[in-house]
């Protein structure tokens, strides 16, 4: 890894099950890691809210952070939304388990995993604001993930609602 990297970056294990169809190195590789600079980068958690497993991704993120502040861009998939009274439960979240998140995105992918056709290559958020999906969970499940008419804020900013995109190539 480069000097400058090193100053900046967490290197974080991965162990994602690849399906058969796509079967690849062994997870238990060493090789398979994440870089990620905790202080610029979104980190995108596919799958639903588990809450003991995100408390150890965010303090193991933490602790390998070079500047000690830990994950300040968070992304979660709307499903964490859906259910009654999610807006508290991700203010006490950040407020209690979370301080160091600056901003929260909600995607609209409800998956806990890539497509299936998905060999790699670019994972995006994407502005959706102008698509229905957008407006049907404004209006719908999201009414709880707001202050009035405006997304509640989490950190420093206000929530932002996006696509999660999967394209193939880099």
């Amino acid at each position: 890894m480069a000097k400058p990297m090193q100053k900046s970056c967490c290197a974080l294990p991965l162990a994602t099950v690849a399906p058969y169809e796509h079967a690849g190195d062994s997870i238990n590789d060493l090789n398979r890691v994440l870089y990620i600079n905790p202080a610029v980068d979104t980190l995108v958690v596919l799958g639903d809210l588990d809450y003991r497993r995100m408390s150890q991704l965010l303090s193991g993120l933490s602790l390998r952070d070079p500047k000690g502040r830990g994950l300040q861009r968070l992304a979660v998939s709307a499903s964490w939304t859906y259910h009654q009274g999610a807006g508290d439960t991700i203010r006490m979240l950040v407020k209690h388990m979370f301080p160091e998140l600056l901003e929260l995105t909600v995607f609209m992918y409800a998956e806990k995993m890539p497509p299936i056709d998905w060999p790699g290559g670019v994972c995006a958020l994407e502005d959706c604001s102008g698509t229905d999906y957008y407006k049907r969970y404004a209006m719908g499940r999201g009414q709880q993930m707001m202050d009035g008419d405006k997304w509640m804020v989490i950190g420093k900013k206000e929530i932002r609602v996006m696509e999660l995109t999967f394209r193939h190539g880099w």
